[in-house]
């Protein structure tokens, strides 16, 4: 899977709204849904702040480990 489908689906299976992850992450919701679809990738530090919402590793975000 690539980073983006692992992300919706993470964020789905933990019944997060698109809207409270864009606020957690302090971006628009646009923003947050570029990541959802692919359009776009975010940085590093985004990236850990996305971990640290679902508890997951990187490895895990970027398809490289299961759960």
């Amino acid at each position: 899977m690539k980073f983006y489908e692992i992300l919706r689906k993470t964020r789905i299976e933990n019944n997060i709204t698109i809207q409270k992850m864009a606020d957690e992450l302090g971006i628009s919701n646009r923003g947050y849904r570029y990541y959802e679809t692919g359009e776009r990738t975010p940085s590093f530090s985004t990236l850990i702040k996305i971990c640290d919402i679902f508890n997951v590793s990187a490895d895990y975000m970027l398809g490289r480990t299961k759960k």
